[in-house]
């Protein structure tokens, strides 16, 4: 499943399969006999303290990379989609951190001079929200469109159904 994370988890095969019985993500290609259902469209911004010396002044692409950054990684892998974009042009990042859960990123970020690209979502209702700054990222970049996907084989299950609702109705309630 192409995500703008690298998991390495193939969401499409384990749904297939009946390994899993619902995947959420950044959904970009499906097969015949999986049921994909929008979730929200999310976006991504530069997170960093309030007192951050580069919340400042406008964040160019060159303090950017200079900065120390933490990121997010399901596996490990000291890479994210910002990494594919500034490396297209010839730049690299300084990633000093990494953790493998979004809900760490905003404490980090309050208590740290690192900065990391998040997304709006993940951090707006943190409580830690009041002590980042957040500024656009000095790049272009799409926006995520976050889905929810099964297996048609668990459309009619009642529980997987219920399931299904109340990830939307949380969905939305955050929006």
């Amino acid at each position: 499943m192409p995500t703008s994370q690298r998991t390495n988890i193939d969401a499409v095969a384990m749904l297939e399969h009946n390994e899993i019985d619902l995947a959420i993500g950044a959904v970009s290609a499906t097969k015949p006999r999986l049921v994909t259902q929008s979730l929200f469209t999310d976006y991504y911004l530069c997170g960093m303290r309030k007192s951050h010396p580069l919340a400042k002044e406008k964040l160019t692409l060159d303090k950017f990379v200079r900065a120390n950054h933490l990121l997010v990684t399901l596996t490990g892998e000291a890479t994210g989609f910002v990494d594919r974009i500034i490396q297209e042009k010839g730049l690299q990042r300084r990633i000093v951190m990494t953790v493998n859960q979004f809900v760490l990123v905003p404490e980090i970020l309050a208590n740290t001079d690192l900065i990391a690209a998040v997304n709006y979502r993940s951090v707006q209702n943190s409580s830690f929200a009041e002590d980042l700054y957040l500024t656009e990222l000095p790049f272009e970049h799409t926006p995520i469109s976050v889905k929810m996907m099964w297996h048609e084989r668990k459309s009619r299950d009642e529980a997987h159904s219920c399931l299904r609702y109340l990830i939307v109705e949380i969905c939305c309630s955050n929006l």
